[in-house]
């Protein structure tokens, strides 16, 4: 017979069984701690102190987690590191669901002793009951708890779905793309036409002074223009503005057309020689009020001329006001033309030829302009009988506004507005050239990574699991009050309340008897010690 001394009393030796040993029990010392589990109405103060400071770290963490984001709304991902803020936000995170977590499961300890005090539970629903909570998710499908451990069951179902608000709060500050616009003064590109020094890149340099006509850079460009339709050359600029896109306005001085289009009255001859789709003539109109020369434009074009009579295209040059805005970005350029006011008409000197240096600077670049562009349109288009085109002695059959048909034909598409389009896009291309260059105001926009946060889920997820921490920790609070003790899960607490030789006869019926068997906790009506047992083993 094992027998185990107490250094202070005698102790009595109690046999359970013939068949079990006979164990020691100190009755007084159990009795002391009877005393202690069983006073109900009084909480245990270090209990309700950390089960409340847990919940004050979780909600700290969340509160941080806030503060965190906010701080880097708005802000560009190079003021603060990637990776670290992930880092932070999921810690953060975590941080908050492990200490409500925590505090939560002090309440749950609490909730769990409290129902089997007041109920009876099968010995397979306490299996259940005590590994609800963070355990074994195929607990919580014990019927017998939705009967009599609804309360304890609940916590352990919001302590399983809690740790979803971690996955969707840190995802709630992410990295999006924004358009920063900013103002500044940079350099650009501009045409000014009253400057004579253009170093022979609009006016045709001459070595006596005379006008000459175009340059060859002039010439070039209005061939360019022609053939695409739009603009020839770049207007970069210069400057600390860069970004993914820069915009500026410019105002210049310089020709711009104004064209009228009317039926002719020529005669169809059926039976011509030659038909001509295109011919272009210049000729000079007198200004009467400046007295001056102004070179003008006449185009008569038809699509059949066998059929159908050409139209008359009639264009006069004006010295005109342009508002230009310019944008680039990083692959391309754009042009608007704000607006365009025409001031009078761009004459010469009757009579003599213009002179470089002693005629109007304005007029004479305006001159390189018009007649870079009135030469690659003047000429014939024409045909034989045979249907074959004749060596064209005009530029224009490669303009983009006319294309040949299957029928040996040709389309003209929109022409009053693409001639004096191409007027203003010479204009605009001799920008391009950067012989003259002015200050501007340019709005640059980049294009840079911040932070954007979300505030609204984060908030909504913290807030729901503090509230639901907090119903949790008021639900412990209360049970450990009615318990008077503070009840764990813990082995040496369950040793001590399974001490009760009712249920060492009940282990001998086999796991399956065990589990069917319905206890509940209490004090032993045969020596006052709290335990498991049977409703009739206690008071």
């Amino acid at each position: 017979m094992e027998t185990y001394q107490s250094h202070v009393r005698s102790p009595k030796h109690v046999n359970f069984s013939t068949r079990h040993e006979v164990h020691a029990i100190d009755l007084e010392d159990v009795k002391d701690a009877s005393d202690s589990i069983l006073v109900s109405g009084q909480l245990d103060l270090w209990t309700t102190i950390l089960m409340s400071c847990l919940l004050l770290i979780g909600a700290g963490c969340g509160i941080a987690h806030h503060a965190f984001n906010s701080y880097l709304h708005g802000r560009p991902t190079t003021t603060f590191d990637q990776a670290w803020a992930i880092i932070i936000g999921t810690a953060l995170a975590m941080g908050l669901k492990t200490a409500l977590l925590a505090s939560m499961g002090m309440a749950f300890a609490q909730q769990v002793w409290r129902s089997v005090r007041r109920s009876t539970l099968s010995v397979k629903a306490l299996d259940s009951l005590f590994g609800a909570f963070g355990g074994d998710p195929r607990c919580l499908f014990q019927a017998d708890l939705y009967r009599s451990a609804t309360l304890a069951l609940l916590l352990a179902i919001l302590a399983w779905l809690l740790p979803i608000a971690t996955v969707f709060t840190p995802a709630t500050l992410r990295i999006k793309p924004i358009d920063l616009p900013s103002s500044s003064s940079c350099l650009v590109s501009t045409l000014t036409l009253t400057n004579a020094t253009d170093g022979g890149l609009i006016r045709y340099p001459s070595p006596d002074g005379r006008y000459m006509g175009p340059s060859s850079s002039i010439r070039r460009i209005a061939l360019q223009s022609l053939l695409s339709g739009s603009s020839a050359h770049p207007t970069n600029y210069f400057g600390s503005a860069v970004g993914v896109n820069v915009t500026y306005s410019l105002s210049i001085v310089a020709p711009a057309l104004e064209c009228s289009e009317r039926n002719s009255t020529t005669q169809i001859d059926p039976n011509s020689q030659q038909v001509t789709f295109w011919q272009g003539i210049r000729s000079e109109a007198r200004d009467s009020n400046s007295g001056q020369n102004v070179p003008m434009l006449q185009v008569l074009y038809t699509p059949n001329p066998r059929t159908r009579a050409p139209v008359v295209l009639s264009c006069a040059p004006y010295i005109s006001n342009y508002g230009i805005m310019v944008s680039h970005n990083a692959t391309n350029q754009m042009f608007s033309l704000l607006n365009l006011t025409m001031v009078s008409p761009a004459g010469r000197p009757a009579g003599s030829v213009m002179n470089l240096i002693k005629d109007d600077s304005l007029l004479t670049g305006a001159a390189a302009l018009i007649d870079a562009t009135f030469d690659i349109l003047t000429g014939n288009l024409t045909q034989d009988l045979d249907g074959n085109i004749l060596s064209p002695s005009s530029s224009v059959t490669l303009a983009s506004f006319i294309s040949p048909n299957d029928q040996a034909s040709f389309n003209f598409m929109e022409v009053l507005n693409s001639v004096e389009r191409l007027m203003q896009n010479i204009v605009i291309s001799a920008i391009g050239l950067r012989i003259f260059q002015t200050e501007a105001t340019c709005l640059a926009v980049d294009r840079i990574n911040v932070y954007l946060y979300d505030e609204g889920v984060l908030i909504s997820a913290y807030v729901a699991v503090v509230c639901i921490a907090i119903a949790t920790l008021g639900i412990g609070v209360y049970a450990l009050g009615q318990n008077g003790h503070p009840g764990d899960t813990s082995f040496s607490g369950i040793v001590l309340a399974t001490r009760n030789p009712t249920l060492d006869h009940i282990c001998e019926g086999g796991r399956q008897r065990l589990l069917a068997f319905r206890i509940k906790f209490g004090s032993l009506s045969s020596d006052g010690r709290p335990a498991f047992g049977e409703p009739n083993d206690f008071h």
